[in-house]
């Protein structure tokens, strides 16, 4: 299993407020919705933002697995 280093962690909170925002609320409600609320009020480098995003991630690699992986090197999403 791939454990995001921490410059993956920041680019993958892009990710996460942008074009993968609708599917990880659908499969990480409570930890979407704690993201949204900690960066709104805290800001990018929230810990709490960070470890919530890290969970996502290491959330997506276990379902999706290196479908995943390789979308995140190609920034590819369309169809996920």
């Amino acid at each position: 299993m791939s454990y995001p280093n921490p410059d993956e962690v920041t680019s993958f909170q892009k990710l996460v407020e942008g074009v993968l925002s609708d599917t990880l609320a659908q499969h990480y409600p409570e930890y979407k919705a704690h993201y949204d609320r900690f960066r709104k009020h805290v800001g990018l480098q929230c810990a709490y933002c960070k470890s919530a995003a890290r969970t996502m991630y290491m959330g997506e690699v276990k379902r999706k697995g290196d479908d995943f992986l390789s979308r995140l090197r190609s920034g590819d999403w369309s169809g996920y």
